[in-house]
């Protein structure tokens, strides 16, 4: 009987030593939580070059103070993912000639995507971006010029003439909607590098009725400053787009790059030809980034978009900003 005894006891200590050791390994790698939130808010000094590009005057600027944000919020669990993004930027910059602060970037961009993964790297999507400005703009020269000014839907032209500014754009004005529905595949999904392609379908809201841009800046006319009179003008049609994501060095070098591309089978108002190679859209943003401290990077941007519906010209944004970055 003591034998009996002696046994169970050493048998029970022996599993009570087994599950204490589980509990410690379990302890030691906890399971990722569903929800996870990551964001940045930044002081920068930056230098920003634009060309064509709607709310902002067309100059090369030199190094002035903004303002950058990113959130991201995310969710995965099993099937199930849903990414949300909030990204802004805001700088102005201050003319001896003609003594103004002049606005060299103000962008507003928020995405929601889910997906469903019917394979572990391939499913359904449906997508929902906004993109604005968050500040009125206007276009401010030096001395008196003279504009003339496009409607983008009846060709009328009209002149502003010997004025030392004009307005442009209202507070979060012109905007742009996109709603998305579509197949995706997630070629690589590992710390390191993320590798994500969609196709779908695209539609479009390109709310800009009552906003200007600046078209051309006196390459096209040199007795005038050429603007584009926007409209309200709705889009559908195929499109696709990428998201690629690295880091190195222990997340001290990191390069994003997002492209999406649209084809406008149907436009209403109709402002381009149907079956036209101008129907095209694409929105490329690129950023290459180096954590020089733990709170503070050097980053370069580069942006070039083509929205048909607003203006025929590429818009291109160039920036590289030194930020002190404060973790949310």
């Amino acid at each position: 009987m003591r034998k009996i005894i002696l046994l169970a006891a050493l048998v029970a200590v022996s599993l009570s030593a087994q599950v204490t050791q589980l509990d410690l390994k379990s302890s030691a790698t906890p399971a990722l939580k569903p929800w996870q939130f990551s964001g940045t808010l930044g002081a920068t000094f930056s230098w920003t070059a634009t060309q064509n590009f709607v709310g902002t005057s067309s100059r090369n600027t030199a190094v002035y103070p903004s303002l950058q944000g990113n959130m991201e919020l995310k969710y995965k669990d099993g099937d199930h993912e849903w990414r949300n993004n909030l990204a802004l930027s805001l700088g102005y910059s201050y003319y001896p000639l003609p003594y103004a602060w002049l606005k060299t970037s103000d962008n507003l961009k928020i995405s929601s995507i889910y997906l469903y993964h019917q394979l572990p790297w391939f499913g359904y999507f449906a997508m929902l971006n906004m993109k604005t400005s968050m500040l009125p703009g206007k276009d401010i020269e030096s001395g008196e010029n003279n504009y003339l000014i496009t409607d983008v839907l009846t060709g009328q032209k009209t002149t502003v003439n010997n004025v030392t500014s004009l307005d442009l754009s209202s507070a979060f004005a012109p905007m742009f909607l996109e709603q998305w529905l579509g197949l995706f595949a997630q070629f690589v999904d590992k710390p390191e590098v993320f590798f994500e392609y969609r196709l779908g379908a695209a539609f479009r809201e390109n709310l800009g009725e009552g906003q200007r841009a600046i078209s051309c800046n006196g390459a096209c006319d040199p007795n005038y400053i050429d603007v584009q009179q926007l409209a309200n003008v709705y889009e559908i049609g195929p499109g696709s787009g990428i998201l690629f994501k690295t880091n190195f060095f222990d997340k001290k070098l990191s390069y994003r790059v997002d492209f999406d591309v649209v084809y406008a089978l149907m436009q209403t108002p109709q402002i381009k030809p149907p079956g036209s190679w101008s129907r095209f859209s694409f929105d490329l943003s690129s950023t290459l980034g180096c954590n020089l401290l733990s709170w503070l990077s050097l980053n370069w941007t580069l942006r070039a978009l083509q929205n048909p519906a607003v203006i025929d010209q590429v818009q291109f944004l160039s920036n590289l900003s030194l930020a002190a970055n404060f973790t949310l």
